[in-house]
C-alpha cells in the first residue's frame, strides 16, 4: 500500500514538471475502470477543464498501459445504448468536460497490462496546437456517477459570456 502511495505522489510530482500544456487546461478526478485478469478494453473518465478563452481540440490521447485509446461517446439509437468513436473532442473557452460512463469517455484497447484496483497509470492528451497535457489515473472498480444532470456533456456555466 505504501508503495502505491509513493508511486502516486512521484507521478503527480514528475507530471507537474514535464507538462508541455499551459495551465489553461486542467484534468482532475482521473479513473480507469479496474477490469478482470486478462481483459484486454477498459475505459477511462475524468473532468477536463479549459479555463483559457480559446477552443481547444482534444485529438487522441496516449498511455504506456494501452496500444491505442480512442474518443467515445454513448449514444441511445431506438432505444438502445451505443458507442461511437469521435475523431477530436472540441473543449469550448472557459468551459469543463465531464467523461463518465454514460457519455463522453475513453476507450482503452489492447492493454499491455492486467489492471490493479489502487495502480496508477501516466495519461497524455495531445491537443490540435501541439500542446499535452499529462495527467496520472486511479484504477478503481467502481467509477464515480455523473456529477451533473447532463452527463458526458459539456458544461459552460464557468463562461463569461
Amino acid at each position: 500500500m505504501l508503495k502505491r502511495i509513493l508511486i502516486g505522489l512521484f507521478f503527480a510530482m514528475s507530471l507537474q514538471q514535464v507538462s508541455a500544456h499551459s495551465d489553461t487546461v486542467q484534468v482532475r478526478d482521473v479513473v480507469i475502470r479496474a477490469m478482470p485478469a486478462g481483459m484486454t478494453t477498459t475505459a477511462a473518465y475524468m473532468v477536463i477543464s479549459n479555463d483559457s478563452h480559446d477552443a481547444k481540440e482534444l485529438v487522441s490521447v496516449e498511455s504506456p498501459l494501452a496500444g491505442n485509446i480512442e474518443i467515445h461517446e454513448s449514444v441511445m439509437n431506438d432505444g438502445v445504448m451505443s458507442m461511437q468513436k469521435m475523431d477530436s473532442l472540441l473543449l469550448p473557452a472557459e468551459s469543463k468536460v465531464e467523461l463518465n460512463p454514460e457519455g463522453l469517455h475513453l476507450m482503452m484497447l489492447n492493454l499491455t497490462q492486467d489492471l490493479e484496483e489502487g495502480d496508477f497509470h501516466e495519461i497524455t492528451l495531445m491537443f490540435a496546437d501541439g500542446s499535452e497535457k499529462k495527467a496520472v489515473a486511479t484504477v478503481q472498480r467502481v467509477v464515480p456517477k455523473a456529477k451533473h444532470e447532463h452527463t458526458g456533456t459539456i458544461d459552460k456555466s464557468t463562461s463569461t459570456e
